[in-house]
């Protein structure tokens, strides 16, 4: 998924038929001063023809933060859209945890501000607690929100693509993993506002 807001281009996961994940630093105007606003993004992709869909609903995960390490996992957020968006991805929740190895991974979304078919970016990310780190994926700029998959055994949605490393060779977070404790409730309220009355 592509997501344009006013501030910033990136891009989003379909996790269900009216959800899509993507960076809380995409959709949030900045650390503690809220979303842009459900009516200020534009969210489309392609099925053939291009498809908009219209946000409904931002919800960010609280607090986040650039320069606080310890708050930058809660850089995360989903939106409820309508249409239906068809193939959801299932996701993996705190996926590597136990990982002693560095994992096979690939790094998914759009690139600059044309819709074209998603670039990926493919090498090894470790795991420390609260982040993915790679010193070989270099995710593009549009990328974060995309999707981190593992290539381990069967493809695997793992977490959302935050940053790029500043230089070639230098271990930086390049995405987020599904806490449970960070993504569940931002599941939970979307889930609840899908269910019948």
């Amino acid at each position: 998924m592509r997501i344009r807001a006013p501030h910033a281009i990136g891009s989003g996961t379909i996790i269900g038929p009216h959800l899509i994940v993507t960076a809380a630093h995409v959709v949030s105007l900045g650390p503690g001063q809220g979303d842009v606003g459900a009516s200020a993004l534009r969210v489309l992709t392609m099925y053939g023809a291009p498809v908009v869909f219209r946000v409904l609903d931002i919800r960010v995960a609280k607090p986040w933060a650039d320069d606080q390490p310890a708050a930058r996992i809660n850089d995360i957020a989903v939106l409820h859209v309508d249409p239906a968006a068809a193939s959801p991805l299932s996701y993996v929740k705190n996926f590597g945890a136990d990982a002693v190895a560095p994992l096979s991974a690939t790094a998914f979304g759009y690139v600059g501000d044309a819709l074209v078919q998603a670039r990926y970016r493919s090498g090894t990310v470790s795991r420390d607690g609260t982040a993915f780190f790679s010193s070989d994926i270099d995710a593009d700029e549009g990328m974060s929100g995309g999707a981190l998959v593992t290539r381990e055994e069967a493809p695997r949605l793992v977490g959302v693509v935050r940053s790029r490393p500043a230089s070639p060779g230098q271990a930086a977070v390049i995405a987020l993993p599904f806490i449970a404790e960070v993504f569940d409730p931002l599941v939970a309220v979307q889930a609840q506002k899908e269910s019948p009355a």
